[in-house]
């Protein structure tokens, strides 16, 4: 497919996404939680690595998934195959901690969205998850190599005011060398002029920026968008280290 056609298809997503949300805060109904099992994240997120590979290739590491809504809550999901294999994981929302309510419309979106179980306020190993805001993470700095964050930077989260104070904060808690992951995105280009005190903050700090496009049938889970991917360089001094 070519990139034309790629930046098309993303443009028509986010052309359909974002005047249904305005209409939700114009109404002041609140960000939708939504569910996402493990392949969700190993497909955009992770190069659909196998799961044995993956998980040998994050034992190191720390993760934190921003705006994870009731993720962490399903059996499937990356969080709890983390708790599982002793990966770091961490679970952010302001939510999380007894802000949901778990009902059927939560059961409907977990379907919708890609998960096999519904969520389950009584699943228990959920000793990571951290009820914070994106801009206020109570981490470390320089403690985390990966950030995630899927249906919540760039789709309810669309001031370029309130995107530099967020990604100011994920830079403090990111290592030399780590990531933030986010999906969907719109294309780069689009993404620069629609945020352009980010690009030009992103550019000062050094960041290299890659995205890849997905489009797939579940048009609820994975929309014709891209995966972007902001790289945080690797020459920068430790705090304390000469």
């Amino acid at each position: 497919m070519s990139s034309t056609l790629q930046r098309l298809l993303s443009h028509i997503t986010f052309g359909v996404m974002y005047p249904s949300l305005n209409l939700y805060e114009s109404m002041n109904i609140p960000v939708i939680s939504t569910t996402r099992p493990l392949q969700f994240y190993r497909k955009t997120l992770f190069n659909n690595l196998p799961e044995e590979t993956l998980a040998k290739e994050l034992q190191a590491q720390t993760i934190i998934d921003i705006g994870c809504g009731l993720t962490p809550f399903i059996e499937d999901s990356m969080y709890q195959w983390c708790q599982r294999q002793g990966i770091d994981f961490y679970a952010v929302d302001p939510k999380v901690k007894n802000g949901f309510k778990f009902g059927t419309f939560d059961r409907i979106k977990s379907y919708a969205t890609g998960a096999k179980t519904t969520p389950n306020p009584n699943i228990g190993g959920l000793d990571k998850t951290i009820a914070s805001y994106a801009n206020d993470l109570p981490l470390e700095n320089q403690s985390v190599d990966i950030v995630i964050s899927c249906w919540l930077i760039f789709s309810w989260l669309r001031s370029d005011a309130i995107l530099k104070e967020v990604f100011k904060e994920f830079d403090r808690v990111l290592k030399p060398g780590g990531s933030i992951r986010i999906f969907p995105t719109p294309d780069l280009e689009q993404l620069n002029r629609k945020f352009p005190g980010l690009a030009t903050q992103l550019e000062s700090d050094g960041y290299e920026i890659k995205q890849k496009f997905f489009m797939t049938g579940n048009l609820a889970s994975v929309p014709p968008s891209f995966a972007t991917f902001f790289v945080k360089p690797t020459d920068i001094t430790i705090p304390g280290e000469q």
